[in-house]
């Protein structure tokens, strides 16, 4: 097996498609909304992911993983850990096997990027 790399995702951010995104984030759904002051489900409200502090979603109850990780959801975290939630934070509480198609994880990270006031902008 091929070692994912999360770069080769990011070169294609800039062509990707939010609207196919759109369409992949539907299987999130069950457990995410992407709404400007939504709710949180099974897991956080998404709006604002794009650069936001890992574990810091206002009112989500995170697993200690999550909540001691001490990063940022910047591009790179964001694509290794929708490629494979477990590998990327081990003991994470996410039952989501990870978006493994290349284009779709790019066009997944481009609809998150509209889910913001002011889009994040893309890796250079």
């Amino acid at each position: 097996e091929v070692a994912f790399d999360a770069k080769a995702v990011l070169t294609q951010l800039a062509k990707a498609s939010p609207d196919n995104g759109r369409d992949i984030f539907k299987r999130c759904m069950a457990c995410h909304t992407p709404d400007k002051g939504g709710r949180n489900l099974v897991g956080p409200n998404l709006w604002g992911v794009v650069g936001r502090k890992i574990g810091a979603a206002q009112g989500f109850n995170y697993s200690e993983a999550v909540k001691n990780h001490g990063s940022d959801w910047t591009w790179e975290e964001l694509a290794k850990y929708l490629h494979s939630p477990t590998e990327t934070i081990p003991g994470n509480r996410m039952q989501f096997p990870g978006v493994k198609d290349n284009q779709d994880l790019a066009d997944l990270l481009a609809f998150l990027r509209t889910l913001s006031d002011s889009p994040a902008p893309l890796p250079q």
